[in-house]
């Protein structure tokens, strides 16, 4: 990559060039008039990579042609429409330099256009002649921050100089077990030994003659400060890094969980800002997905989604579906901690205050995420999606469904009380609104009516309001005596011949 030299950060990058392989076979199809020059610079045998102070991303490549691939942003010089061409290494032209083919129209313009009342011709016309911004392809994310530099740095190039020094260390307590890993005998001058007896063999067994007996060579001491330097750079490689023991799980002394976690919520907050940059990267990737979507899906394609229930879903997407309708917002670190199982106890800590909050328990559980019961959260999320279907084909069709009896009215209704405050139901027609409001009202009487058993209460127990029940006997199927309301509250006639 070869950025800007006059950009100081991202954002006044003017053009960047980029060194790309592209198959020989596939360079010949596309340009087949520069076949000579491509045969001239076809790569035929591997290019084994520096391992050295080289960078570890090098490739090796077989039967390719390395070539430039030059891009340049919307500026005024250009009337915003970028600049695009391939060259060679030396800067023979590949492809001529046109306009930017990354460009898009302003988010939102199409869609207006097409909801004029105005013939498809003009529309087409109109489409055609807007106005296009050309951006760069490229989605940067750094480290560390260089002051009056586009490239950022690593912390491992501030590591690399200690591991060099941490890897001496280490290659002398080597050298010096090598060099003392067998015992070293010193004998008289007058000794008789078969030279090719000795060996570097721990289990040698050598028998001389002579009146002075052998004694073995002393392994010199590692000095100790070797020792406390090895362990103070590695304790600086642990900081630089950012990793402490808590993160490892390791324990060096009796400390308290909350200390563990607080530590560990503190080596995190050392890669801080590069999350943050991290979340931007993300946005700006997805964003450049969509505008790609806008731009080049003229015709529908089929998306398949796992959808809720596990269900496969599959819908037919074109680029004007989503023109201007939609927006990325990428979130890191605003509530919880990373781990799991901190996070799940941060929950349980705070489930008393949420039950206070009027938080429901079946809330608190689906944050917990607990992966392994997937079909009980399934089994909660029930009522809330056939209700959710039922809101949404009435908005749809702008008809009234009413509700169902034997159905879970209770987290349905909970639900709709959560959906009533939602932006997306301030934003419908009164009229809908109504719909959905008088549907939510039905349900809770058809809940009531059920709750007493559908029309057929137990003695004693009745709804507020309501007319009186029938008595026991009604309920094992006799009739009632006479003058005691019936059902409807009317008097049952006595049995018999009746006045006229």
């Amino acid at each position: 990559m070869f950025l800007d030299p006059d950009a100081k950060t991202w954002d006044e990058v003017k053009f960047i060039f980029e060194k790309i392989y592209i198959d020989y076979d596939e360079a010949c199809a596309r340009w087949p008039d520069k076949i000579d020059f491509l045969k001239k610079n076809r790569i035929t045998q591997k290019q084994y990579s520096n391992r050295g102070r080289a960078s570890q991303l090098e490739d090796n490549h077989w039967n390719c042609v390395e070539l430039l691939e030059y891009w340049e942003t919307g500026l005024a010089t250009n009337g915003y429409l970028g600049r695009y061409c391939i060259t060679g290494m030396e800067g023979e032209v590949i492809e001529p330099c046109r306009p930017s083919p990354f460009r898009f129209k302003q988010a939102g313009a199409v869609t207006r256009i097409e909801n004029m009342d105005l013939p498809d011709d003009i529309k087409r016309g109109m489409i055609a002649r807007l106005p296009e911004r050309a951006r760069l392809p490229y989605h940067i994310e750094t480290d560390i921050d260089i002051p009056n530099m586009v490239w950022g740095r690593s912390f491992i190039e501030y590591c690399a100089s200690m591991q060099e020094t941490l890897a001496k260390l280490d290659s002398a307590v080597l050298d010096n077990i090598q060099a003392h890993g067998v015992a070293r005998m010193i004998l008289p001058e007058s000794a008789n030994i078969n030279d090719e007896a000795l060996s570097n063999s721990p289990w040698d067994v050598v028998k001389i003659t002579g009146n002075q007996p052998p004694y073995f060579m002393g392994v010199p001491q590692i000095m100790p400060e070797m020792t406390s330097l090895r362990i103070n750079i590695r304790q600086g490689l642990d900081d630089m890094a950012g990793v402490n023991e808590s993160m490892m799980g390791q324990q060096s002394r009796e400390q308290s969980q909350a200390s563990m976690q607080y530590a560990t919520n503190q080596g995190n907050m050392i890669r801080r800002r590069m999350f943050n940059k991290y979340v931007l990267c993300v946005e700006s990737v997805y964003k450049a997905i969509l505008d790609l979507i806008r731009k080049h899906w003229t015709v529908g394609k089929t998306i398949r989604v796992l959808g809720k229930e596990k269900a496969l879903e599959a819908i037919d997407i074109k680029g004007a579906d989503i023109d201007g309708g939609y927006d990325v917002v990428g979130e890191y670190g605003v509530t919880l901690s990373l781990d799991p199982i901190t996070r799940r106890e941060e929950i349980l800590t705070l489930q008393p205050l949420f039950e206070k909050a009027g938080v429901p328990t079946r809330t608190s559980m689906k944050m917990l995420k607990l992966n392994e019961l997937e079909g009980m959260y399934d089994e909660l999320e029930l009522a809330e999606n056939r209700q959710k279907e039922i809101f949404d084909e009435m908005i749809a069709t702008n008809r009234y469904i009413p509700p169902r009896p034997y159905r879970d009215h209770e987290n349905m209704i909970a639900f709709a009380l959560r959906y009533f405050n939602t932006a997306e139901y301030n934003n419908l027609s009164p009229e809908l609104q109504n719909l959905c409001e008088q549907h939510i009202t039905e349900r809770a009487q058809l809940a009531a009516k059920e709750k007493m058993g559908g029309g057929q209460a137990t003695p004693g127990a009745q709804a507020p309001g309501s007319p009186p029940g029938p008595v026991p006997s009604q309920m094992a199927g006799t009739p009632p005596p006479a003058g005691v309301p019936g059902p409807g509250g009317a008097p049952v006639p006595v049995a018999g011949p009746q006045p006229a």
